[in-house]
């Protein structure tokens, strides 16, 4: 008797216990509604946040900036040089990244660089971010570097770091057979750069290995002198189009302000985090617009008006939706997209059966006051040959991932008389929002032929822009003229791809006639299909397009660790875990 008396004090000493620790816990909870973040970020601590801050220096930091408006952030370096002649941006863009993953960092003025003192053993970085590179500017840009930042980087007390993750070319791209990068290999050597910790950060996936082939067999310098520190790839756009996809499709809700959607995960994790992180965001068709009046935010408030209807698709379509076989959406002029276009209308797509369009983006409007464009890319292609003559040049990169003279006669016929293919929207409204897409083409047709930024120019180059994931975003099938390994690369991300639908031995094929052909095969065989067969392989692949929405939709985590470790790599001291 005695010892089950022990036995339930015990008990009742337990349960008490706990209720005081559930009790504790709710109290925290209220507080956590009140407080505010910033007080809140004291005590948040992320396990992927390294302690260790980053100084960033600028040849002209603004007096005032504010972190959350990126119009206040200073602008790039080199930027304001009369040499670079607008290679740089303008407003830098790094900043948004550390942000992203609560990174600390320190905005310098490069006059207040003190390599004795407070900046002595700290990681003192210098980043160059260019727009644009194919220019003669590009030759000289490494001029608009200030003397005294040369000296800090000779010295090795300052790091430069390359940003362009937003591009991923081949190496040997622009001036003629030299390449970009031969201009600023040749720029480091001539400002004495040779021995400076230096990083190129690029949107090639094999950037690092296309950069050891390319120092191996460049021609003309020698192969003693400057290379960089490391070179370090950046799936920049999976990132970028997710915050684009997001802000255009969803509301921004603050989980501190608005406690009823504290706990919610929708795009993205539950963990109570800084950056674009500290907001949840609820798709617009699920938002309950009476919160605006109910609890007015004016983050809210302005997110809400920024969304944009027409763009907001709502499950999952199914086959007998459809009535319409593709989507193949071309802006710029790219090298392969006319013969891509052309090509689809030679095995029978068009706008009366798919979405297509071709608008010459970036050729100019006008020609002498008339509509047609300015379209330096079909001067180009022509450059005034009959049909012989065209055909004849194989190695013509608008046609050169063509095997057969039909197809290449069918280029010259098509473009002839023909500058442009509009599809769902015209030349203007997509110059003044290239995001914009109707959720109804997507609704309409079974799968996206997405023809990306890289395709016959650049074999060994691994670069997925935002065309990739706009498809997974919109619960979209899709095959891929783009990079070898592309599909690869989605399915280690977590995607799943179609081979119920589609041949994707063309993803893995290194000849880029043999992986166009492959293509090619793939559309013969859909355009042979009776509808009912369409809509079956397509209701085949459902849960699939489901999964990869849900992979898209929770990508945050992903996102960061790119982040993370693009971000780590970075240092003007701790060099030796760089080979150097």
């Amino acid at each position: 008797m005695a010892e089950s008396e022990e036995n339930l004090g015990t008990l009742s000493s337990t349960l008490d216990k706990l209720v005081d620790e559930v009790v504790g816990l709710r109290t925290e909870l209220a507080d956590l509604k009140r407080i505010n973040t910033s007080v809140l970020q004291k005590y948040l601590v992320r396990k992927s946040t390294p302690k260790e801050t980053h100084y960033l220096f600028y040849d002209r930091k603004r007096q005032k900036v504010d972190h959350e408006n990126c119009m206040s952030w200073p602008p790039a370096n080199g930027s304001g040089s009369p040499e670079s002649q607008g290679v740089f941006n303008y407003i830098t863009d790094v900043l948004g990244h550390y942000q992203n993953v609560d990174w600390p960092y320190e905005l310098v003025d490069i006059d207040d660089f003190d390599p004795t003192g407070k900046h002595k053993h700290t990681n003192n970085l210098y980043f160059l971010e260019p727009q644009f590179i194919f220019t003669s500017a590009f030759k000289t840009c490494l001029n608009a570097l200030p003397q005294e930042v040369q000296g800090w980087l000779r010295a090795r007390q300052m790091a430069l770091v390359f940003w362009f993750p937003h591009e991923g070319m081949n190496y040997y791209q622009g001036f003629h057979s030299e390449g970009w990068l031969h201009h600023f290999h040749q720029q480091m050597r001539g400002h004495q750069l040779e021995t400076a910790i230096s990083y190129l950060v690029f949107g090639d996936m094999q950037a690092e290995a296309n950069y050891n082939r390319w120092l191996r067999t460049r021609h003309g310098m020698d192969k003693t002198t400057f290379q960089f520190t490391k070179v370090i790839s950046y799936d920049y756009f999976h990132c970028d189009y997710w915050k684009q996809y997001s802000e255009r499709t969803g509301v921004y809700v603050h989980r501190l302000q608005n406690p009823k959607y504290m706990h919610q995960n929708n795009y993205g994790s539950s963990e109570l985090s800084g950056g674009f992180t500290d907001h949840i965001i609820i798709p617009y068709e699920d938002f309950d617009a009476s919160l605006l009046e109910r609890a007015p935010n004016q983050v809210i408030q302005d997110s809400y008006e920024r969304c944009k209807p027409d763009e907001v698709l709502v499950g999952v379509p199914t086959g007998a939706e459809k009535n319409k076989d593709l989507i193949c959406l071309n802006a710029r002029p790219r090298s392969h997209r006319p013969g891509l276009v052309a090509e689809l209308h030679r095995l029978g797509y068009t706008n009366d059966n798919s979405y297509i369009s071709f608008l010459s983006r970036g050729d100019g409007v006008t020609n002498d006051g008339t509509d047609r464009p300015n379209t330096e890319w079909k001067q180009s292609m022509y450059n005034n040959r009959d049909i012989s003559a065209f055909t004849a040049r194989h190695d013509q990169s608008y046609i050169s991932f063509f095997s057969y003279d039909v197809q290449r006669e069918y280029v010259y016929k098509f473009w002839k008389d023909r500058d442009r293919v509009v599809a769902d929207a015209s030349p203007d409204a997509v110059d003044k929002d290239d995001r914009l897409i109707a959720s109804s083409m997507y609704r309409d047709s079974f799968f996206s032929l997405v023809s990306e930024t890289l395709f016959n120019d650049d074999p060994d180059a691994l670069f997925l822009s935002e065309k990739i994931y706009k498809p997974i975003a919109y619960r979209h099938p899709f095959m891929v003229v783009g990079s070898m390994g592309t599909l690869r690369h989605l399915r280690y991300l977590g995607y799943q791809t179609f081979p119920e639908m589609f041949d994707e031995s063309y993803d893995q094929e290194y000849d880029v006639r043999k992986r166009f052909d492959l293509i090619v095969k793939n559309l013969e065989r859909w355009k042979q299909l009776s509808y009912d067969e369409k809509v079956s392989k397509y209701n085949s692949v459902r849960e699939k397009l489901k999964h990869n929405f849900e992979v898209f939709k929770n990508a945050r985590g992903t996102f960061e660790k790119e982040t993370v470790g693009v971000l780590s790599q970075l240092s003007s001291q701790s060099v030796d875990i760089h080979n150097v």
